[in-house]
């Protein structure tokens, strides 16, 4: 079973790096790269139960396929 306390994303200066250190050929979009620095989401503590909510386009199934990908359930 694997569980977690927290997680955290890469703040808008890391994306920044990122996108600089690439070349704009690879990548069409930047979905899901700003989906969550523009709503300034930087880290997620957890409870015993952890509820996201929001409204469309905030970013809550981008976080939990970032949360299955590290936890390799993907």
């Amino acid at each position: 079973m694997n569980y977690l306390s927290s997680i955290s994303f890469p703040n808008i200066e890391t994306k920044v790096d990122f996108f600089l250190k690439i070349k704009q050929t690879i990548y069409d979009f930047f979905y899901p790269f700003q989906t969550l620095v523009k709503h300034s989401l930087e880290r997620i503590n957890f409870d015993s139960i952890t509820i996201l909510y929001g409204r469309n386009n905030y970013g809550k199934t981008t976080v939990l396929n970032i949360i299955s990908e590290k936890l390799k359930f993907l």
